[in-house]
């Protein structure tokens, strides 16, 4: 069977991602916030299904911690048919705990809706149950994500939600499988400390060496800020055919909220010499520039974003990044801004 996935973004989301990755080992797993990005992300799914040239596989299609809108259930409904009719073998099936979703539950016999379950325990039920230690973990999760106080994990399961929260390193936009897997690493890890006195103390003491030790990758050791920065530059090498641009004779590579950009970028540009300048976008359209030497950044940063700053790190705005959910859409929109400035 094969697996798509897709949950929220928050603690309980990848609770849920957690527990199927333990089920089905064929898995695509995609997250999405509340809003238009739901969406997109529906969208991009049933895309990459309808691309698939094996039908003969079982899909399992699962939404978790996430309440759909009317209108997205009736386009998932419609097109999950679509396929279904053209020879696909697809189950889809919703599991979530928000009391929003109560018309939609009546009318989709495939929105299951319980609140009185986070989005991970009602997964973890509807696979079935494994060892005594994960059932722990869900638990945990299902105390903090329900606020339930007394329950005597509730103090481990707030800790998780700081473990989740702090793992950043890896943007989930440009790296949205290796950002799924880095938060199903913390919460495997995770469950090592649950059988320690005061657990929770431990794993709060631990997450430090827990990101570490994800991103040292069998390396050496180092501090986090240099882990992260090989780590992710690394990952950034592999997507030089998608993440490269043009511009007035300069070649550049553009990410999207990379974070600690100036670190990851002279890194980058370090390890990639054929790359004269880096430019990091935000979804707020806020620019960063930065260049060693090879580059101008803050004449680009003048032209093209009405900014400036310095020779080798500058910074401006882009007026025309609006809510994208892909990086195509911020690499467009950057890209219409070069060309307009070259003109």
């Amino acid at each position: 069977m094969r697996l798509f996935h897709l949950s929220h973004t928050d603690l309980d989301g990848y609770g849920c991602q957690y527990v199927s990755s333990k089920f089905i080992e064929n898995g695509r797993y995609f997250n999405s916030n509340y809003g238009n990005e739901i969406n997109a992300r529906l969208k991009q799914i049933t895309s990459e299904i309808e691309a698939l040239g094996d039908k003969d596989e079982q899909i399992l299609f699962l939404i978790t911690d996430l309440n759909l809108t009317t209108q997205d259930c009736r386009y998932l409904d419609d097109k999950i048919r679509a396929l279904n009719t053209s020879g696909f073998s697809i189950e889809l099936k919703l599991l979530d705990h928000h009391i929003s979703g109560e018309e939609q539950a009546r009318e989709f016999d495939w929105y299951t809706l319980d609140n009185n379950r986070c989005g991970t325990k009602l997964t973890y039920d509807y696979f079935g149950e494994l060892d005594e230690t994960t059932t722990r973990l869900v638990n945990a999760i299902n105390a903090i994500d329900l606020w339930k106080e007394n329950e005597p994990l509730f103090e481990f399961g707030k800790t998780l939600m700081r473990l989740i929260s702090e793992a950043k390193e890896l943007n989930k936009l440009i790296f949205p499988s290796e950002s799924v897997a880095y938060k199903l690493y913390a919460l495997e890890k995770a469950k090592e400390f649950l059988d320690r006195e005061d657990a929770h103390i431990a794993l709060d003491d631990a997450i430090h060496f827990l990101k570490k030790d994800f991103l040292r990758n069998g390396a050496a050791n180092d501090t986090l800020d240099n882990l992260s920065c090989r780590f992710v530059t690394a990952l950034l090498a592999t997507k030089k055919d998608e993440f490269t641009v043009e511009y007035a004779g300069y070649t550049g590579f553009l990410t999207v909220s990379i974070g600690n950009v100036s670190v990851i970028a002279n890194g980058f540009l370090s390890a990639n010499e054929e790359y004269d300048f880096f430019i990091d976008v935000s979804p707020k359209g806020n620019i960063g520039l930065r260049s060693s030497n090879k580059a101008d950044v803050s004449e680009i940063a003048k032209t093209l974003f009405g900014g400036g700053g310095h020779k080798n790190a500058s910074g401006g705005r882009a007026n025309n990044i609006k809510e994208f959910f892909t990086y195509a859409e911020y690499k467009k929109a950057i890209e219409t801004i070069m060309k307009a400035g070259e003109a």
